[in-house]
């Protein structure tokens, strides 16, 4: 584009393919932003819902512990 001469008849067409290149590079970095947000968040959903499973099993194992314990001799 530098090497135009704005006085020159294809300037106006120079200047509106850059913006044009310049918008559509804007699109594609937007697109592969967007894309690489989207598998952060489907980690993170991953990760939160393994925790939360594991969390409800250690809660389902502790509320299945026996209520009374009888410390029968021997035994500790």
């Amino acid at each position: 584009m530098s090497l135009i001469d704005p006085d020159s008849k294809c300037y106006e067409e120079g200047v509106k393919l850059s913006q044009r290149i310049g918008q559509r590079i804007q699109e594609l970095d937007q697109r592969e932003w967007d894309f690489k947000m989207k598998q952060y968040k489907n980690r993170e959903d991953k990760e939160k819902a393994l925790i939360d499973a594991v969390r409800d099993i250690g809660v389902a194992q502790a509320n299945n512990q026996p209520k009374n314990v009888y410390n029968i001799k021997g035994w500790w």
